[in-house]
């Protein structure tokens, strides 16, 4: 991860490069605090699920979601 590109109620977004394609990448991280939450987390996940599901030019592809 390289910097910080913005944060909200519920999460951080990050610019990193992905280092096997060598790609930039945003990643979007739940606090550890909100992470521990199921509800919190489902939600985040849900989401993502919606946005994966979303193909538009001004839309960023959905890669991956997981928990580490």
């Amino acid at each position: 991860m390289e910097r910080e590109l913005g944060r909200g109620g519920m999460a951080v977004v990050f610019f990193a490069i992905e280092t096997e394609l060598r790609r930039p990448v945003a990643i979007k991280v739940l606090p550890p605090e909100m992470a521990l939450e199921p509800k919190v987390a489902e939600r985040f996940k849900r989401e993502a699920r919606m946005a994966a599901s979303l193909d538009h030019p001004n839309i960023i592809p959905v890669y991956r979601v997981g928990q580490a």
